[in-house]
């Protein structure tokens, strides 16, 4: 297991360590999900590339499921993005790049990173506050 309290981490791989699907039911655990809806690489600032928006904030957890992300894809960001925490459940590889961090904030509890299969690729700053 890897501890990360309130770190900042650029450009790296995290690896699922469950080679099998988790159901993700995020209203069980009083998350907020906005789950990428597009089978494209995109902006995560472009609405239309989330099924209720694009998250920005410390309430809303990023979701990538394999229902809409079966293959791999990037998806960039030029402004800093604060989340609850990002869930991966596909078993293609996710790449999550440009100049803006992400801030995993926790929103009443921990921060949460969480990678159920596939690959997630960080080419962009990674802050983890509330961990």
């Amino acid at each position: 297991m890897i501890s990360l309290r309130n770190q900042s981490l650029v450009g790296f791989v995290l690896v699922s360590l469950a080679s099998w699907a988790q159901a993700y039911t995020p209203d069980d655990d009083g998350s907020n999900p906005r789950q990428y809806a597009v089978d494209a690489s995109g902006n995560w600032g472009d609405n239309q590339n989330w099924d209720l928006g694009s998250p920005n904030s410390r309430e809303l957890f990023a979701v990538f499921d394999e229902a809409y992300v079966p293959y791999g894809h990037t998806v960039v960001t030029d402004e800093d993005i604060e989340l609850d925490g990002i869930h991966f459940n596909t078993p293609g590889t996710i790449n999550l790049a440009g100049v803006g961090a992400f801030n995993l904030m926790g929103n009443e509890r921990e921060a949460s990173l969480n990678g159920w299969q596939g690959h997630q690729v960080f080419q962009a700053r990674v802050n983890l506050q509330n961990t």
